[in-house]
């Protein structure tokens, strides 16, 4: 076994198949010149001999700065958070990376209620300010798995799950990624040009609004203050909170 420059894993052998019948085309591309076979995934070998894969080498994303993404190793990682069903890399020939999230709906509603959120469905969790804060934090863990250049900056989450039922999934449970990029390609572009506050700095302002409009109207309700007491009073016990060397609850995320 051999890695190309590229990163494509190579296999050479008597194991190894001698070429496609009667195709001399489809044979010179499965091999390299040199009689290498071309196995199409994208890994590296250890000094130990242990082969690690990567990704798929027809997955790869070319971003516009010519930088090579392999989207399996970010897609692996956030789709162990318990909120996210499937997520789809994104950013050929785009000058960053970003993602489609799907959510989980049979883990959503455990999430809501542990996070003391109400019932919604997956459309509206899709919109809800926690539940963005939730899979930004998630896309920051697994960015430190990559380089700045393959880090996912934006991300949106999509209405709907992929399944097989609805050609999104084979029945193998693998993500038909030309379909999703086809059928969501005015979401991706979205990323690109509208996206402002699915980015990492819009939602902790829009979480600490969010947040801090909440503890307003509690205080006032408790105290029979006015709204503008009640922000006079909140701001003051922030700033004491920070020279005191505490987080002040409004910029501490759930």
């Amino acid at each position: 076994m051999s890695v190309d420059d590229d990163g494509e894993i190579l296999g050479k052998g008597d194991h190894i198949f001698v070429g496609y019948n009667n195709n001399p085309e489809a044979t010179a591309a499965a091999f390299t010149e040199d009689g290498w076979f071309r196995t199409g995934d994208l890994g590296e070998i250890d000094d130990d001999g242990f082969i690690f894969i990567t990704g798929r080498k027809k997955e790869l994303i070319v971003t516009a700065g010519g930088r090579d993404v392999a989207p399996a190793v970010l897609e692996d990682r956030l789709r162990g958070h318990p909120l996210i069903s499937q997520v789809v890399v994104v950013g050929d020939q785009k000058p960053f990376i970003g993602a489609l999230v799907t959510l989980d709906s049979e883990m959503l509603p455990g999430w809501l209620r542990n996070h003391g959120l109400p019932e919604m469905s997956a459309s509206e969790a899709a919109e809800d300010p926690q539940v963005l804060a939730a899979i930004d934090r998630a896309i920051k863990r697994a960015n430190d798995s990559v380089s700045r250049a393959e880090s996912i900056r934006k991300f949106r989450i999509l209405p709907i799950d992929f399944t097989v039922a609805n050609g999104y999934m084979t029945p193998s449970m693998k993500v038909k990624r030309a379909s999703v990029i086809r059928d969501f390609n005015e979401e991706i572009e979205r990323i690109y040009t509208a996206g402002w506050w699915k980015s990492s700095s819009a939602i902790r302002s829009w979480w600490r609004i969010t947040s801090e409009t909440t503890k307003r109207r509690n205080f006032s309700a408790k105290t029979g203050s006015s709204p503008a007491s009640a922000a006079s009073f909140l701001r003051r016990r922030i700033c004491c909170s920070s020279r005191s060397g505490s987080e002040a609850a409004s910029s501490s995320w759930p």
